[in-house]
Order: structure tokens, then C-alpha cells, then sequence
């Protein structure tokens, strides 16, 4: 056991002093630095693919069709989700995710303007879009689409045993999310930074609003929770009265089996015809107070 501690706190130090050396190495010669001089904006993952912008601003009607199937995918989902919300959630997650984002979003491109990116194919494709515009503007930094995306994403994932056609959704928005971003890039309509940051910060946005929504779903929710605590107390009822149920047929059967060993084999078939019926009376109760809980349960929800 010592020795086990000793080994441990070695291994400690060595990383330790590792990580140490590494961050002074770093800070004196500046390893992790770029040393090329900035001339501007420069997105290298752009000047990557540079022939692929020139490609869909030579095929216009193309870049159109695919950006359309993107944000149609984008819309339905969006709608789809606050179905499901209203439907099936009785908790304000989904919007503390996206009022804590887009909150974010809203001070950053308030402090940091950056202007579009030059050969920005971005134009009206000429079919609407309900949640994303197609309007220039300077509000790059973050992207709101990919980030959105990520919150819609992990809404589905926890709706998937919960609600049909989650898993699809769910599926379809992580393709979706990479198709996006790479059309993105390619009608350079976002730097790259803009997207990873949207996905850093959809990711924790969304972290945040799983310790914060609890406290409201107590507010909002309150009625709810409270019906829903009836339910399961009228559940928990009907599981008592199966078990006392199924404990008055053991004790029927072991009464019956006593007077069998006591009068004999004569009384075998009357006190068979006795159980039968008795059985037959527990059924009908059990269909009773099924139809009594089915029938609370309607009230309540």
C-alpha cells in the first residue's frame, strides 16, 4: 500500500515538472506561436479551398440547391424540436441552452466586428429560410447555425427512448452540422474560427443550463411535478393491491391443499371448482382497479 503511494506521487512529480518545462520552454521561444506576420484576416482553411469556391461561383444554381437542403433540414428540425418541447419536456433546458448561447453571441459580435470574407457567396437562393438569413453582415464571430445545431443535437439524443423519430433527427443533424460547415467554408460565408468557437461554446452553454434550468422547472414546472407525484403514488397503490391480491390466492391454495390432506381425495374437485372461482373474482378486481387507475391517470394528466 506505501509503496503504491510512492509510486503515485513519483509519477506526480515527473509529469510535473514536465508540464513545467514545457510552458517556460514555451514562454522564452514561444513554440506554440505562429512566427508569421498577420497581413489581415487569413483563413488558411479557405485559401485550402479556394478552388471550391471558385467552382460554386461558377455554378451558381448548385451552391443554391445544396445550401437550401441544409437550412430546409436546419428549419424542420428547429420545428421539430419545439413539438417535442411542448409535447413530451417539461423542462426549460432547450431555452436556457439557447438564451445562454445566443447571449454570448450577442457580446461577442457586439465587441469584436470583423468584416466578410472577400468571394463571400452568400445571396438570397431563392427559397426562404425560417432560422437562418441570407443577409451579409459582421457578425462572424461566433457562428450561431453551427452552435444551434449542437444544442438541437443533444436535444434529440436525450429525446431518442422518449419520443419516435428522435434517433433519425438526431442522426440526420450530426450529417447536417458537418455538411453546413463544410458549405460554409466553401462559400467562405464563415471563417473557421467562427465555427469551432460556436461548437465550444454551444457545448457548454449547454453544461451551464443543466445546473441552472432545475431551479426553474421548479417555478415554471411546479403544478407538474406535484401531478406527476400523484401519479406515481397511485402507480406504487396498484402494486400493493397486485401483491396483496396474489398473496390471497397463495393463502387459498395452501387452505385448500390443508383440507385435502385432512377429508381427503372426495373433496379434490369441489375445492378445485372453489379456486377457479376464486381466481375469477381476483381477475375481475384487478380489472376493477385497473380501470380506476387508467381513470385517475386521465384526471391528473
Amino acid at each position: 500500500m506505501e509503496s503504491s503511494k510512492k509510486t503515485g506521487l513519483v509519477y506526480r512529480l515527473v509529469a510535473s515538472v514536465l508540464f513545467l518545462s514545457f510552458v517556460l520552454v514555451n514562454t522564452f521561444f514561444e513554440l506554440g506561436v505562429t512566427q508569421e506576420e498577420p497581413t489581415g484576416i487569413e483563413d488558411k482553411v479557405h485559401i485550402l479551398l479556394s478552388s471550391a469556391n471558385k467552382f460554386f461561383k461558377e455554378n451558381s444554381n448548385l451552391k443554391n440547391v445544396l445550401i437550401i437542403i441544409s437550412n430546409i433540414i436546419f428549419d424542420i428540425s428547429t420545428l421539430f424540436i419545439i413539438i417535442i418541447w411542448l409535447g413530451f419536456l417539461k423542462n426549460l433546458r432547450l431555452f436556457c441552452s439557447i438564451i445562454i448561447f445566443f447571449t454570448i453571441k450577442v457580446i461577442t459580435q457586439t465587441l469584436f466586428l470583423v468584416r466578410p470574407p472577400e468571394d463571400n457567396l452568400v445571396e438570397f437562393p431563392g427559397f426562404p429560410s425560417l432560422f437562418y438569413s441570407y443577409k451579409l453582415n459582421n457578425f462572424f464571430f461566433f457562428s450561431g447555425t453551427t452552435g444551434f445545431s449542437i444544442i438541437l443535437i443533444y436535444e434529440f439524443f436525450d429525446a431518442i427512448e422518449k419520443v419516435k423519430f428522435s434517433k433519425i433527427f438526431y442522426l440526420i443533424n450530426i450529417a447536417n452540422l458537418f455538411f453546413f460547415s463544410f458549405l460554409s467554408l466553401c462559400y467562405y460565408s464563415l471563417y473557421t474560427v467562427d465555427i469551432l468557437i460556436g461548437v465550444i461554446v454551444a457545448h457548454y452553454s449547454i453544461r451551464v443550463s443543466i445546473y441552472f434550468h432545475p431551479f426553474l422547472d421548479r417555478i415554471f414546472f411546479a403544478e407538474e411535478i406535484n401531478e406527476n407525484k400523484d401519479f406515481f403514488n397511485i402507480i406504487f397503490a396498484s402494486l400493493e393491491i397486485r401483491f396483496e391480491q396474489k398473496e390471497s390466492i397463495t393463502g387459498e391454495k395452501r387452505k385448500i391443499a390443508e383440507d385435502v390432506l385432512t377429508n381427503g381425495n372426495d373433496e379434490i374437485i369441489e375445492k378445485e371448482k372453489d379456486l377457479e372461482n376464486f381466481k375469477v373474482n381476483i381477475s375481475n378486481n384487478i380489472v376493477n382497479e385497473k380501470t380506476d387507475i387508467y381513470n385517475d391517470k386521465r384526471e391528473i394528466l
